[in-house]
């Protein structure tokens, strides 16, 4: 979904019968010897290794399937309703050691505080103790709600949730973010659009369907590619936009409204690139990017009448 998505400088391709070891490597799946892609957690060795296995139409199910558990937004709507559920005492103890130490910090830091009458100050002082006594228990029992919850929240990625909750418990600035280690692997891996869909506003909603349809419709990069990587990457946009396509209906962003041709923004303005919605003059075909240009249709005049 970038704008443009960063191409490898050398693409690689293999068929699946040539496909002989795969490796996850320093966050890198390594396939046949050779850097693959970032390690993002989609598909894992053992599964390529399964799938290549397979026969051709059973093969072509796996992957399929494979792209439709990448684009869940109900999903990823449920855990997080169940992550705040669960993790609610949590962010509440968090909220207030977090409020607790900020007003320490601007009420020693302050210059009021010198301005306070001497029995005041006194009193202060004499309850100081109390009040770092009673922050340092609010922390360990929000690390503890953290542990509780964390035994309740199973995980299906990869995670190092126990070793970050150990170190939360020795930093306390750790511990401020004691809800997103308790989700740490709690989450599967999801495309991008559909964690957009599942949580943004609308607005990002229409922002990333639309460079999400635009890039499978009219990519750009790859001309250099060998020909078994432009045919595995044509499949795949393909496959990609039927599955993402009905789930942008259900949500009330249809691919045809999305793509609407844009109004002119001058009275120059004769032709727009579809996957950028830039405009320009007459003189030119394809837009920086190699896109061939379309037609922006002017606007209707109103038709004359009465003006009163």
């Amino acid at each position: 979904a970038g704008r443009p998505a960063d191409a490898p400088h050398v693409a690689q391709a293999w068929a699946w019968a040539d496909l002989r070891e795969v490796a996850s490597v320093d966050g890198w799946l390594v396939v046949n010897g050779a850097k693959f892609c970032p390690d993002t957690g989609h598909v894992s060795p053992a599964e390529l290794l399964a799938v290549a296995k397979l026969a051709p139409q059973a093969r072509e199910a796996r992957v399929r399937a494979w792209l439709r558990r990448w684009l869940r937004p109900a999903q990823v709507r449920r855990r997080v309703q169940v992550l705040r559920g669960r993790t609610r005492g949590v962010a509440v103890r968090n909220a207030v050691t977090l409020g607790g130490y900020a007003a320490l910090s601007i009420y020693l830091g302050a210059e009021a505080a010198a301005r306070v009458p001497e029995r005041t100050s006194i009193a202060i002082v004499a309850l100081l103790p109390w009040v770092l006594l009673g922050l340092v228990a609010t922390h360990f029992a929000g690390v503890f709600a953290a542990w509780r919850a964390m035994k309740r929240l199973p995980t299906v990625a990869a995670h190092k949730r126990g070793m970050n909750l150990f170190t939360a418990a020795l930093m306390p600035p750790q511990a401020l973010r004691l809800r997103a280690l308790v989700g740490e692997g709690f989450f599967p891996a999801q495309h991008p659009l559909a964690i957009i869909l599942a949580l943004a506003t609308t607005a990002a909603k229409r922002e990333a369907a639309f460079n999400v349809i635009a890039d499978l419709r009219w990519p750009i990069g790859g001309a250099d590619d060998p020909p078994l990587a432009r045919e595995i990457a044509a499949w795949f946009r393909s496959a990609l936009a039927a599955e993402i396509e009905p789930r942008l209906r259900a949500a009330g962003l249809a691919p045809e409204l999305l793509l609407a041709p844009p109004v002119a923004d001058s009275p120059a303005a004769c032709a727009y690139c579809p996957r950028c919605q830039d405009q320009f003059t007459a003189g030119r075909t394809t837009c920086p990017h190699g896109i061939t240009l379309q037609p922006i249709h002017p606007a209707e005049k109103p038709a004359p009448g009465i003006s009163r």
